[in-house]
């Protein structure tokens, strides 16, 4: 997002996001997947009338799933 939209309402950001996923099969019908994510936001300033905000994220998500066929 350009930096002239953005507000403290929406202070969107640059990232970066790093995932891994896997999947292991106990046998042909049941498996389990997991998955993990990080996202890492750049550093930006925000300018709103007269006040400047600076604003950053950061953040790991998780996820699992079992997978059973019938």
């Amino acid at each position: 997002m350009p930096a002239n939209n953005r507000s403290i309402s929406i202070p969107d950001q640059d990232r970066l996001w790093l995932s891994a996923g896997t999947t292991y099969a106990f046998n042909k019908d049941a498996s389990v997947d997991v998955g993990v994510s990080y996202m890492h936001g750049q550093h930006v300033e925000i300018k709103e009338g007269p006040y400047t905000f600076r604003s950053e994220g950061t953040a790991w998500l998780y996820g699992a799933n079992f997978n059973y066929r019938f």
